[in-house]
């Protein structure tokens, strides 16, 4: 993905002007090649700025969660991160920014559809709104 600082800058910038497209395109290509890498192998792909990288998930999930765009795909790019061995300082930069509260509230969103769904089968048959 990155070999250089000038490859690095390059892809940082198409993801900062890109579309919600060209973002998944980006996660994509770098869950293909980055999958089981250690901390310090994401630290060698991404010219020792992963955390720039990992910022901009972060950041994508937060201002998106609540419509769903592309958010399995977000939330498997995170996980690289956040499992990489070695990796406690990803994970780290992750809980400062108030990822894990994120995480919870899409929890919380996703177990309200469930049961809305559910609400709205039983409003059905007994003919109240729940």
């Amino acid at each position: 993905m990155c070999s250089s600082q000038e490859e690095l800058r390059q892809l940082l910038q198409r993801w900062d002007k890109g579309s919600k497209i060209v973002r998944a395109d980006i996660l994509t290509e770098f869950i293909t090649q980055c999958t089981n890498m250690t901390c310090s192998e994401l630290e060698q792909h991404f010219s020792d700025c992963a955390s720039l990288f990992l910022a901009r998930i972060t950041t994508w999930i937060r201002i998106t969660y609540m419509v769903g765009t592309h958010l399995n795909l977000q939330l498997k790019g995170l996980s690289i991160f956040i499992s990489s061995a070695s990796g406690h300082r990803f994970l780290t930069e992750f809980l400062e920014v108030g990822g894990i509260l994120t995480l919870l509230e899409i929890v919380g969103l996703s177990q309200t559809a469930e049961v809305n769904q559910f609400s709205g089968d039983a409003t059905c048959f007994i003919g109240l709104p729940i």
